[in-house]
């Protein structure tokens, strides 16, 4: 394999690091606070939506979420550029530059779910209906997520 730049290298710790980050954000969300939410009721998840994701969460998560894929497909055109890919390199910075675009899609198909709360009131059928068209598309945001990162940290071990 070809000698990743010190910039290059740089860019993959920090992809590394921000897509496990969002990745664990991503499945705290579909493991442990939308299970609750249907347990406690749509109304009172809705506060908690409010209050967390509509709140402090909104500029992390925004920033967040539009640093990792640009960090993620920058790491992986360094690396096609500046390590004199193999088709195994080449192949992985493909596929991870494919994993964060598809995240940001799905996040498009997320994000205006979760805003709508804001402004549904105490609409218990309306909220049950916004959730459900939410969970969609952030458990596929989840799954492609936690790929991303493994394929960030395998064309890391690829390249050590």
């Amino acid at each position: 394999m070809g000698e990743v730049s010190d910039l290059g290298l740089a860019l993959l710790l920090a992809a590394a690091v921000m897509n496990g980050l969002l990745a664990g954000v991503r499945l705290n969300k579909s493991v442990v606070e939308l299970p609750a939410g249907r347990r406690i009721g749509s109304v009172a998840f809705a506060s908690f939506s409010r209050a967390a994701d509509l709140g402090n969460g909104l500029p992390f998560y925004a920033a967040l979420g539009l640093m990792t894929p640009a960090v993620s497909v920058a790491a992986a055109v360094d690396t096609v550029v500046g390590a004199a890919p193999s088709m195994l390199l080449l192949i992985l910075a493909i596929a991870i530059a494919c994993l964060s675009a598809a995240h940001a899609r799905a996040t498009a198909g997320a994000a205006p779910n979760m805003h709508r709360i804001g402004s549904l009131g105490n609409d218990a059928e309306a909220l049950d209906d916004t959730y459900r068209r939410f969970r969609v598309w952030h458990d596929a945001r989840a799954i492609l997520q936690v790929l991303a990162f493994g394929l960030v940290v395998t064309l890391i071990g690829v390249l050590a």
